[in-house]
């Protein structure tokens, strides 16, 4: 099991956080440190007990930062935005009947919606066609033909004129060498990422190193351009030499990779 836990500055600096009562900020912290793999506590009652803060737990429900259960386990609910544990060193939950309750959207604990099950008698009624029903078949006539036809030739119509302008697209783009190639142009809001996506690559591609938080600030404040003030081409190979960089850091001052 993992023994260091995380935040992102994004997180704890927000209005939203700074606005509930200190010890209440500590209460949350303090559950976070003593939190499972996956984010699960027990023993709540006693931690807001030991913060002076006995309505604390029903704020931070309330507020939706933890969701709690009748068997006084609680999960906190943005535990995947703020910690990401190698899943060679992650260790399962103990809370394995609360943690099928839930589930993870957008790094983010949320409650299984419930899907009404049938009654016996619900379950019992089929319904079956009737004789008349059965033998009887719909067969296109005339008028459905000629739609469905002049469905296709408007289909086709649409392509040759989709094709035309292409052409005229490309043609004026490359001064008229129609064997030229053009690529159309991509804004920086599609070519560079959110703080969202960086988060999914690095669990794709376990860069438990870098911090998020830190790199997203970092370039977002240069606009996405290196230290000479190049405009960067591929962000997720910075964002690998970062994570790199990191753990020969960590390597290099002997703390625990």
């Amino acid at each position: 099991m993992a023994r260091r836990r995380m935040f992102t500055t994004e997180f704890v600096d927000a209005d939203r956080f700074l606005d509930l009562p200190v010890n209440v900020q500590m209460l949350y912290i303090y559950m976070n440190l003593h939190a499972d793999d996956e984010g699960f506590v027990g023993g709540s009652k006693r931690m807001a007990a030991l913060y002076e803060c006995p309505d604390g737990l029903d704020l931070l429900e309330r507020e939706n930062y933890i969701i709690r259960f009748d068997s006084g386990i609680l999960a906190i609910v943005d535990w995947h935005l703020n910690n990401t544990i190698r899943k060679d060193r992650s260790v399962p939950t103990f809370h394995q009947t609360e943690r099928q309750q839930l589930q993870v959207i957008n790094g983010r604990y949320t409650r299984m919606t419930t899907h009404r099950q049938p009654n016996d008698n619900q379950m019992s009624t089929n319904w079956q066609p009737d004789d008349n029903q059965m033998s009887t078949n719909w067969q296109p006539n005339d008028n459905h033909l000629a739609t469905q036809n002049r469905e296709e030739e408007n289909i086709i119509d649409n392509n040759i004129i989709n094709k035309n302008k292409s052409e005229y697209i490309i043609s004026e783009q490359t001064g008229g060498d129609k064997s030229a190639t053009w690529e159309p142009e991509t804004s920086d809001d599609k070519k560079y990422p959110d703080i969202m996506t960086v988060f999914n690559y690095c669990r794709e591609q376990n860069l438990n190193y870098v911090n998020i938080g830190e790199f997203c600030d970092y370039y977002q404040q240069r606009n996405w351009c290196d230290d000479d003030g190049k405009p960067i081409e591929d962000w997720k190979y910075v964002l690998r030499l970062r994570n790199a960089s990191e753990f020969s850091s960590r390597l290099a001052s002997g703390l625990e990779i």
